[in-house]
């Protein structure tokens, strides 16, 4: 279970799995201490529970990019804490942040899509924070850095660092291999990059703007992280890309949906599966 401490970052796999999610899964979403959200997936907020995460404790939801397996979930989580038991003069306004070009639209039309303008009620109050890439961000715990990855929509990949705790992970959202990644992530404790080629590796000048685990591992190779992980991969490339990406570097791993590391790293009794 994800949880907030003054002593410890938690960092929860939410989802895992590519654009389509595998039955019973979640396409790539993390939740940062059990109160931050990094992308929606296509319903966080109800798979989240299942690994007894809180979706009323969010109180900031990070998206890297307005693709619908992304964003998909904001009016889920909307909605959810709309409905909730806990009445809005007890709730935190949620604040979204993302891309300064998409995110304001992608939480209009979330809005809309629940109707607001008919049922004043489902929805909580939300905030929405448009960020320009290289652009910095405060919440009371943390200190977010912001660089433009290689997408065809404007993307940013995200760099946490905890106030608290002085861990650092870095989120990559989706990209083609981006070698200004390697500098921008260097050193943090944990980097979440997509592997959705699977254990390949991608021209990064194809419109696609996807990365296979060899890129994933070339960009690891260059900031030296303590771990990499990959996610935004079939379940059926996964075991293929991480023996990829272990050949280029050793500290590579597969998350499963559900699994919470605890940062900075201790040892083996740090982490939980």
């Amino acid at each position: 279970m994800a949880s907030s401490s003054d002593e410890k970052t938690t960092l929860c796999f939410i989802g895992v799995s590519n654009c389509v999610p595998d039955v019973g899964g979640e396409t790539a979403c993390v939740l940062l201490n059990g109160t931050v959200l990094v992308d929606a997936g296509w319903n966080a907020a109800l798979h989240m529970r299942q690994f007894g995460c809180d979706p009323l404790h969010v109180t900031h939801v990070f998206i890297t990019h307005c693709h619908h397996d992304h964003y998909l979930g904001l009016a889920p989580l909307f909605f959810y804490r709309a409905m909730s038991d806990i009445s809005r003069q007890e709730q935190e306004r949620l604040v979204v942040v993302g891309p300064r070009t998409e995110i304001g639209m992608a939480v209009e039309r979330a809005l809309a899509y629940l109707q607001t303008d008919r049922y004043l009620d489902a929805a909580a109050p939300v905030d929405v924070v448009p960020l320009r890439p290289g652009a910095e961000f405060e919440t009371d715990r943390l200190h977010v850095r912001t660089i433009q990855v290689m997408h065809p929509t404007l993307a940013m990949c995200y760099r946490f660092e905890d106030k608290r705790t002085g861990a650092t992970v870095a989120v990559t959202g989706d990209t083609a291999y981006y070698a200004p990644l390697g500098r921008f992530a260097a050193g943090v404790d944990v980097l979440i990059h997509e592997a959705s080629a699977g254990p390949g590796s991608l021209d990064p000048l194809l419109q696609r703007g996807h990365s296979g685990a060899v890129d994933a591992a070339r960009i690891a190779q260059e900031a030296r992280p303590k771990r990499l992980y990959l996610v935004h991969c079939s379940e059926q490339g996964r075991a293929e890309a991480l023996e990829a990406a272990r050949e280029i570097f050793p500290e590579t791993h597969v998350p499963r949906e559900g699994d919470t590391i605890e940062l900075p790293f201790c040892g083996p009794e740090c982490e939980t599966t």
